[in-house]
């Protein structure tokens, strides 16, 4: 018997989106339902040498498969073709090994925009853009130019200037040349400095923030952009990529025509067929909407939990305190982590998360312990 349980279960191991729920078993190709342990699913018996691999995801879970499909692998071991699949359209920028030195003034423009941050999600947006379009103008580009320039990018998620054609990739050798320090900054890498800086100021202000919500959803469209240029793959994995591009180990066509994959492949251009191998390279998504969860779901079922209103992750109290069904906070059953996502955000990083809701509901415990004592 315990008096406190709390609950951090990370990504679900289940969603309704996964290949799995939706994919066509009667085909010729071979479908790779996960990809972590990579040992368990990348191995040759999943993925044989010389095959044709698309990969459901072009984020950093697809720079994890074509890492251990292709490092520490003789090149004759290697698939002949890996093409992603996203429905963006896009790969992450490029993120330096140790970040640009500060532009002048850089550092007080940020720390005066952060303490200024507001608590609307849609101004929030506006003043990560309004912090790039000062850094851009820093650097000598024209105010007008540079407001023009942030608004497309936001919008689009493509720097202005890009080709038509083979646009992902010259994307990418772009933002290594920036990271290399080769190439001026430009809108994209303003963005996603900006983002990286002022994120865990406006993390602080959403959480248990009550938007509208099309209001949250427009906020979550822009943030996908603004991580894109934030937290990509680290240079030098990168470069490999940029390199794989190159030599026609990665192929990037389908990215570019827009190819989906759900119950089978469909949208493969002209003179191209299907793949010997499907890997379903998405994550479970945060928040508890689409994830399967066994332990979550039970107590769902028992009205333990309950998804807050108009966003994806569960209701819970400042002090970590799961809320139920009916919205009274729950005796002894915490939750931190993926699953409140949107209630408290930024759950979702490789960087030091910026909620201290970990320590809050430690400190509370101390306090009911110390109090129990007296």
């Amino acid at each position: 018997m315990v008096d406190e349980v709390l609950l951090a279960t990370g990504h679900a191991p289940d969603h309704d989106q996964r290949l799995p729920h939706q994919w066509n078993p009667d085909q010729s190709t071979r479908l790779v339902e996960k990809v972590y342990p990579v040992t368990e699913w990348l191995d040759e018996e999943h993925v044989p040498p010389g095959c044709t691999v698309a990969t459901r995801g072009a984020g950093l879970t697809f720079v994890d498969v074509v890492a251990d499909l292709t490092e520490g692998r003789d090149p004759s071991r290697w698939p002949a073709r890996i093409l992603p699949v996203g429905r963006s359209g896009r790969l992450a920028h490029a993120t330096p090994v140790h970040g640009f030195d500060p532009l002048p003034d850089e550092k007080e423009l940020l720390e005066v925009l952060g303490r200024s941050m507001p608590e609307d999600p849609i101004a929030v947006i506006e003043t990560v853009r309004q912090a790039a379009v000062e850094m851009l103008v820093l650097t000598g580009v024209e105010r007008s130019q540079a407001e023009q320039d942030t608004t497309s990018t936001l919008d689009t998620g493509w720097e202005p200037g890009l080709p038509e054609r083979s646009r992902a990739l010259a994307s990418l050798h772009r933002s290594i040349a920036v990271a290399e320090r080769a190439r001026r900054p430009g809108p994209g890498w303003m963005l996603g400095w900006a983002w990286s800086r002022l994120r865990n100021t406006a993390i602080k202000q959403l959480s248990f923030h009550v938007p509208d919500p099309e209001v949250w959803q427009e906020y979550l469209r822009a943030v996908n952009v603004l991580e894109r240029f934030s937290f990509g793959p680290p240079l030098p994995a990168a470069i490999r990529l940029a390199g794989l591009c190159e030599r026609g180990i990665i192929d990037l066509s389908w990215l570019e025509a827009g190819v989906q994959i759900d119950s089978h492949v469909t949208g493969i251009p002209e003179g191209d067929s299907q793949p010997d191998v499907v890997i379903d390279a998405l994550l479970s998504p945060p928040g508890m909407r689409s994830a399967r969860t066994p332990l979550v779901d039970s107590l769902a079922r028992q009205g333990l939990v309950r998804v807050a209103h108009g966003r994806r992750g569960l209701d819970i109290t400042p002090q970590a305190q799961c809320i139920d069904a009916g919205g009274t906070p729950v005796p002894g059953l915490s939750m931190i982590g993926l699953p409140i996502e949107d209630v408290v955000i930024g759950n979702d990083t490789l960087d030091h998360p910026a909620s201290d809701l970990g320590m809050v509901w430690a400190r509370r415990l101390v306090d009911q312990a110390v109090t129990v004592g007296r």
